[in-house]
């Protein structure tokens, strides 16, 4: 019985025939070492067919790293402007992170390409624990979010902290997102989708967990005042 199999030397996920047919003869980051040899750099064609590298720190590992589509079923949009994903989504895993530490990971785009914000889909720390997973902008704060240089993207992540899909420490770090450039709307509408806010602390609860909320609120404050009638009786 045949079986077909491809080989990862690096163990990102990605086959190494892929792999070394990055730009610079496989040395996508241009480190002068190829990047089948290194667990902690990655490259792969993006959803358009072009290659993207991914980076981290040595000693860190990249895994599972994939270019993917949204799935998510809503197409993100920034008040009246629109979001022109380029190089599509990309999601991976860092593992040897310090736990509770920091990592970071460069995307080194095709050349010629850039981008000017980063959207995350996931969690935030402190969302409300019905609050489902929704798209956020991951711009730098000064300690996590993403920075821009060139056709370089920087992301700054904390173990267990935004951005990190996983939300605990645990010596990994997961991402879905991906790179985007902001551009004008001129109908001044977003045309629909997710509108996101630059501050990801403005967070709305969908209408049903409003709902929700509020009936269990009002059933707390009607077995209290049942209680304190029939101690009055």
């Amino acid at each position: 019985i045949p079986v077909l199999a491809t080989a990862s030397n690096d163990h990102d996920g990605i086959p190494d025939a892929i792999e070394s047919a990055a730009p610079n003869n496989g040395d996508g980051n241009g480190d002068g070492v190829a990047d089948i040899e290194q667990d902690h750099v990655s490259s792969l064609p993006n959803t358009f067919g072009q290659y993207v590298t991914l980076e981290t720190e040595a000693g860190m590992r990249l895994v599972n790293v994939q270019a993917i589509e949204n799935t998510t079923g809503v197409t993100p949009t920034a008040g009246g402007a629109t979001l022109t994903f380029q190089q599509g989504f990309f999601s991976f895993l860092v593992e040897n992170v310090p736990v509770g530490g920091a990592a970071t990971v460069t995307l080194h785009l095709p050349p010629g390409h850039s981008a000017t914000t980063y959207l995350k889909y996931g969690k935030l720390p402190g969302d409300f624990f019905l609050f489902p997973p929704h798209w956020y902008v991951f711009d730098f704060d000064g300690q996590t979010g993403a920075q821009f240089t060139g056709n370089k993207v920087v992301l700054h992540f904390v173990d267990g902290g935004r951005g990190d899909n996983v939300q605990t420490a645990d010596g990994t770090i997961a991402d879905p997102g991906g790179p985007a450039l902001i551009s004008l709307d001129d109908s001044g509408s977003s045309g629909g989708g997710c509108t996101l806010s630059r501050s990801p602390d403005r967070r709305t609860l969908p209408v049903d967990f409003g709902v929700l909320l509020l009936c269990l609120l009002a059933l707390r404050q009607r077995l209290i005042t049942t209680a304190v009638y029939r101690r009055r009786r």
